[in-house]
């Protein structure tokens, strides 16, 4: 009998999501309960229901500092980011040690541009535990922004030496060593993140990028082709080798790799802007130069270069681009 009991009880306890629904589901009340299903409905993007238990935790018990956390979470992938930094600091008050609530508190602030608040905050971050790289690394974006590119790289620099596999970090370093024109650093810095994962698709995406930028197509196109056979779904390395291709004036190449990242993600902006132009600027193809022109303006209509893109439509549509 006890036996039989364990068996159906695992089967129901399969994965942590059943875990706490189950468990919500027998004890309704429960906070540390609806707070984890709420995360589980969090990493699944199912943002209204892991917003409803957050408040619900709240309501029953609000001095519950992780829901206070976690619905910061929430607002925060809304863009909702004042609702957020009133999230993070009301978890940070009651629980002062908590040093990732004063990091997202970090990231709210920097997303909105408010470079000297997120710089408060990352620095709190690393008073409470100076060896958390993720800080380092939001810090150095923050110096980054700034234009403070010594200050940026130090801390890229120190987030690895704490986390040796942290790859956002690496990829940070690289672009800032490639906006100061110092490829060789850019190139030797993800080389040695290949050193620690040689079987990692954005790595050699990343190479792709900077080869290019150096004018070494050959080596550039050598990279996203094997980012794109590590992971063959890879919209960004399919977009990225059909700006490679057009530069070596490979067209239908590029044409090729260009409509493979919208069919891969049809969400993806940057596709349908680099075959618009393709089509009109190096083929004279106003037809589908238009059609894809459209697609991206409505994908973004708020990019900065909409009102380019809007008038560039109108000579079009009026003839007198030709």
């Amino acid at each position: 009998l006890f036996s039989v009991r364990t068996f159906y009880r695992n089967y129901d306890w399969k994965n942590s999501f059943t875990i706490w629904k189950k468990t919500v589901k027998t004890v309704p009340d429960c906070a540390r309960a609806l707070n984890n299903l709420g995360i589980e409905y969090f990493k699944r993007k199912d943002l209204k229901n892991a917003k409803e238990l957050y408040q619900k935790v709240i309501r029953i018990q609000p001095v519950y500092e992780k829901a206070y956390y976690n619905l910061g979470n929430v607002y925060r992938t809304e863009q909702r980011f004042n609702l957020a930094i009133d999230m993070y600091r009301k978890s940070a008050q009651l629980n002062p040690k908590n040093f990732r609530a004063y990091n997202n508190l970090g990231n709210a602030h920097a997303m909105q541009k408010r470079y000297d608040q997120a710089m408060k905050e990352y620095k709190s971050v690393l008073k409470l535990k100076p060896r958390y790289a993720e800080a380092h690394n939001n810090l150095g974006n923050v110096y980054r922004s700034l234009g403070k590119t010594d200050l940026a790289i130090a801390h890229y620099q120190r987030a690895i030496k704490i986390k040796s596999r942290y790859f956002d970090a690496y990829f940070n370093l690289a672009n800032t060593y490639a906006e100061r024109k110092q490829y060789e650093k850019s190139i030797e810095t993800l080389k040695q993140a290949l050193g620690k994962n040689p079987f990692y698709p954005s790595i050699y995406n990343n190479l792709g990028s900077i080869y290019t930028k150096t004018g070494q197509y050959g080596k550039a196109v050598e990279m996203y082709a094997y980012a794109i056979k590590l992971r063959p779904h890879y919209p960004e390395a399919h977009n990225n080798l059909g700006m490679t291709y057009e530069k070596k004036n490979s067209y239908q190449q590029a044409i090729k790799h260009f409509e493979r990242a919208i069919e891969i993600k049809p969400a993806f902006p940057r596709p349908y802007f680099n075959l618009g132009n393709l089509y009109l600027g190096k083929l004279n193809d106003k037809r589908n130069a238009l059609r894809y022109l459209k697609k991206w303006l409505k994908m973004a209509p708020n990019h900065p270069d909409s009102d380019i893109i809007r008038k560039k439509i109108d000579r079009i549509k009026k003839g007198s681009i030709g």
